[in-house]
């Protein structure tokens, strides 16, 4: 008899992992800003001044478009598999079996512990996903806690072994 998956946790990644490119897009534009005014300043007439307010477009391009990258992010973790969804226009799913789960790491920085916030990594003996990266997380340790119960549940009704050769 076949075991109903059930959804176990879901959760998305924290913008904090990109605080880096905001603050960097941030940067850029002003600067470009500031000198396209001073420029205009100099030379109302002249071409370049625009350049100034089509750079800082494009910085917040980037970073808007880094912001939806992380926004469109979604992980579920069920009893039976981890199933990750990205993608801003074009969405990919993709299924990790949780029978196939070797290994699972906590990571967390100074910053994301502050925030209350970790990394889970799973190594696997997936093909198509060898590593597994549920970036900045509320609460990684009842996270990795649940993958594991839900991986060795799998594994005891699947009858399946995990045999290093080394």
């Amino acid at each position: 008899m076949a075991q109903q998956e059930q959804s176990v946790w879901e959760g998305c990644s924290s913008q904090i992992i990109n605080a880096r490119a905001f603050v960097f897009c941030t940067a850029v534009a002003l600067v470009l800003l500031i000198g396209s005014i001073v420029v205009y300043a100099r030379t109302p007439a002249g071409p370049y001044s625009w350049l100034g307010l089509l750079g800082s477009a494009g910085a917040f391009l980037y970073g808007a478009i880094r912001y939806l990258d992380v926004r469109c992010m979604h992980y579920e973790l069920t009893t039976q598999r981890l199933r990750t969804t990205r993608g801003i226009l074009h969405k990919r799913a993709d299924d990790l079996e949780l029978y196939r789960v070797k290994d699972i790491a906590l990571r967390k920085s100074l910053l994301l512990r502050m925030l209350g916030l970790g990394d889970v990594e799973l190594t696997t003996s997936d093909q198509t996903s060898p590593l597994v990266l549920i970036r900045a997380v509320r609460d990684p340790e009842m996270l990795r806690d649940e993958i594991r119960q839900c991986v060795e549940a799998q594994r005891d009704l699947k009858r399946v072994k995990e045999i290093d050769f080394t």
